[in-house]
């Protein structure tokens, strides 16, 4: 079985694990295209696909929901939600069985007895704990890890459990 987290957007990330054997298999940044000469990304769909195609057999898999924020632009919103449809159609293409969570739903689980801090360095650390084999950062070059890929690997440890 094998137990899949998506931490949606262009910053996210996707990150597998093996239920059977108990441990990783990938970890990535979300991948995107660059588009246009300004800077901009759009999510590279076709990689997306194929990663989910890969491993469609005996998967399941979280995708955090679209948390917004009144602070956040119309645009952040909708790429948000747009990533999170995205995954749902290929989820739902591949006939892979998902859930939509909301981070506070996931975090509760995965920091049950952690000191209440900052999400994202609880989500580091626990991500170091029970992963220590994997890089977190999105490139060799990085020295900084990836939030996307840690909240990632927080999600599809959430989904084993869950499922398990």
């Amino acid at each position: 079985m094998i137990f899949i987290g998506i931490d949606i957007g262009k910053d996210g990330g996707i990150a597998m694990i093996n239920g059977n054997a108990n441990c990783f298999i990938e970890a990535i940044p979300m991948p995107v295209l660059k588009a246009g000469s300004k800077g901009k990304r759009e999510l590279d769909l076709a990689k997306i696909y194929k990663i989910l195609k890969d491993c469609s057999r005996l998967t399941r898999m979280i995708i955090e929901d679209a948390t917004t924020s009144p602070i956040w632009s119309k645009t952040v919103t909708g790429e948000l939600v747009g990533c999170r449809m995205v995954f749902e159609a290929f989820a739902t293409a591949l006939k892979i069985p998902y859930e939509i969570k909301k981070a506070r739903i996931w975090q509760k689980k995965i920091f049950e007895g952690m000191n209440k801090t900052d999400t994202k360095m609880m989500a580091l650390t626990y991500a170091k704990r029970r992963f220590p084999e994997i890089e977190l950062t999105a490139t060799e070059r990085s020295t900084k890890p990836h939030s996307g890929i840690v909240d990632a690997l927080c999600i599809a440890e959430y989904c084993r459990q869950s499922f398990k």
